[in-house]
């Protein structure tokens, strides 16, 4: 049996160190290490996890990654420009 596929559809989610532009989550749980004993229910509580506290050693978007861990304030505008369209230098 394989692993199930996760991706965020809602371009809200997709501002995140460990969530790429098309809304692939990058967990280590799914993608290297899965196992038939990880449930969806197991699955989805690593992702709440994950979206409260970013691991930023492995970072599928870089850039938000150092944004994240340098300058939250900058991640913070640059994310409402983003589910605004708007296009921030970040």
């Amino acid at each position: 049996m394989r692993p199930p596929r996760v991706q965020f559809i809602t371009k809200i989610l997709n501002f995140h160190t460990n969530i790429n532009r098309h809304g692939d989550v990058g967990l280590d749980s799914i993608h290297y290490n899965w196992s038939l004993a990880l449930t969806i229910s197991k699955v989805l509580i690593s992702i709440q996890s994950l979206l409260t506290n970013p691991y930023c050693d492995v970072r599928m978007e870089p850039t938000i990654g150092r944004l994240y861990r340098n300058n939250k304030i900058e991640l913070h505008a640059c994310g409402l420009g983003s589910m605004r369209g708007i296009t921030l230098s970040c």
